[in-house]
């Protein structure tokens, strides 16, 4: 054994994405967290022995437990786009037999690994040498290695794609679907540096230290983009279709859904998800800041010179917990006319007899 200072790096990384996966056990109910919970946890894993390795100075000792990385970087990996698939919906295309398909190659590529001193398929041709303070193992890459990179930036860009190509979608949260990708993003730019040998210390993977800031971007995202509390609170209740203005604040009173004739009216777009209405324009930021406390009830708003019924309706689970609330603008401006008409017409008659 010896020591390297670069071992705190893996252990604050190691920190971080583990204190990140269990802080997640408080959203147990949304169905992305199961995903992002094994990816941080694999992460963690992952800083974990590549940072014992960086500490082993017996040649067959090191070797076994870089074998050893493997098997969380391909797990990491294989997490992230299923989390993308989730985050955006689409878990139910990942059916059981999909996934095992996905897992074929991680299996042929750790038998290559841990039987690579009888092959040139995988690392070939080992080196023990020294890289300033830290023991290193140098080798020749083979054919298999190579689709072993392949396979994580494929998997690992395919995740990306699918953040990539939601971000028009009002149920997600703009900022927090652009962090996932970008954390995601990040190992793929340090892992790229370690393959092609343009790091500052030869033969030093940085792909595990830079989910220090994969964690801390995932951290935010938690903690102030909200990013498990999106959910389609009223998909299944109102269709898109409808005239009157529908917006749907989650349990925190963030504007978490809206359907087109409010975002018309509104002005509203993709990036107003997971802020709070009061930020709205006025007079609409008036009018929730004066129901801001309200679970169930009616009334009668006017906004940009024309008259609303609003109705408050509370979103419930299965367990009578409260998930947010649903504002229903139906526009009476019309009736109304017609109503002070007829008052109009009736004065008129009743001063005339």
């Amino acid at each position: 054994m010896t020591y390297t200072p670069f071992i705190w790096l893996l252990l604050i990384s190691a920190l971080i994405n583990g204190g990140l996966a269990y802080y997640t056990r408080h959203y147990e109910d949304v169905p992305s967290v199961k995903p992002f919970r094994f990816m941080m946890w694999s992460a963690a894993a992952w800083a974990s022995l590549y940072g014992l390795s960086t500490v082993i100075t017996h040649f067959s000792l090191k070797l076994f437990v870089i074998n050893l990385v493997y098997i969380p970087s391909l797990l990491t990996t294989i997490a992230s786009l299923v989390l993308a698939l989730e985050y955006t919906g689409y878990g139910g295309r990942l059916s059981r037999r999909r996934l095992a398909v996905l897992l074929i190659l991680p299996a042929i590529f750790m038998a290559l690994a841990f039987t690579s001193h009888l092959h040139t398929l995988w690392r070939y041709d080992y080196q023990f040498t020294w890289s300033g303070s830290m023991p290193v193992i140098l080798a020749a890459r083979g054919a298999g290695y190579w689709l072993y990179i392949a396979y994580m930036m494929g998997v690992s860009l395919a995740a990306i794609m699918i953040l990539v190509a939601s971000l028009g979608d009002r149920n997600l949260y703009f900022r927090s679907t652009v962090l996932l990708a970008v954390g995601i993003l990040t190992p793929i730019v340090a892992g790229t540096s370690y393959i092609f040998d343009v790091t500052p210390i030869r033969g030093f993977d940085w792909t595990s230290t830079s989910f220090i800031w994969t964690g801390l971007l995932f951290v935010w995202a938690v903690r102030h983009g909200r990013l498990f509390d999106v959910t389609p609170l009223a998909r299944n209740i109102l269709i898109e279709q409808i005239e009157d203005l529908m917006i749907v604040l989650n349990r925190e009173g963030l504007i978490c859904d809206f359907n087109r004739a409010a975002r018309d009216a509104l002005a509203l777009s993709p990036a107003t998800i997971g802020r709070s209405p009061l930020n709205l324009t006025e007079p609409w930021s008036s009018v929730f800041r004066g129901h801001s406390e309200t679970i169930i009830g009616w009334s009668e708003v006017i906004a940009s010179g024309r008259t609303y019924e609003l109705s408050v309706t509370p979103l419930q689970d299965e367990t009578s917990r409260l998930r947010g609330r649903i504002f229903l603008f139906r526009d009476v401006s019309q009736r109304k006319k017609v109503e002070i008409n007829e008052t109009n017409q009736r004065a008129l008659a009743e001063a005339l007899r």
